[in-house]
């Protein structure tokens, strides 16, 4: 019984810390890293190949100008009413870590989608961007 409780507490640490080293992933199209990224005025087409790759449309706006866009989509599930984390701390610690019917809380999915539009001069500089996010 005592390495069935050693065994699930493991589990659980392992899941919590493989959750929190994929938030400490940068995200490229999060504001904050945008807003260091994108310079109006500065970032050429060529770094921002370098940053972000081939875009996944280029087209250009009626001065002849480029327009590029990026889309990036996530698929998301959560739990939510006890988080992974909080399992070590229960008694029911080796029957949660196998929940599978759901018994302990509501699971939500969905896809998040964001859409970065770039947009610039005839020099081929940034001029301009716009970043949504939706979600589905």
């Amino acid at each position: 019984m005592k390495k069935f409780i050693s065994l699930s507490l493991s589990l659980v640490l392992a899941i919590s810390c493989a959750s929190q080293s994929e938030k400490n992933t940068k995200n490229p199209f999060d504001p904050l890293t945008l807003k260091e990224t994108l310079l109006l005025g500065k970032t050429t087409q060529a770094q921002l190949m370098e940053t972000f790759g081939a875009p996944d449309m280029v087209t250009e706006d009626g001065s002849k100008e480029d327009i590029w866009a990026y889309n990036q989509r996530k698929s998301e599930s959560s739990n939510s009413s006890i988080s992974s984390g909080m399992l070590a701390f229960l008694p029911i610690a080796p029957l949660a870590a196998f929940d599978i019917g759901g018994s302990l809380g509501k699971r939500e999915s969905g896809t998040k989608s964001t859409t970065l539009m770039l947009y610039f001069d005839k020099k081929k500089v940034l001029k301009n961007y716009n970043l949504q996010k939706v979600k589905i």
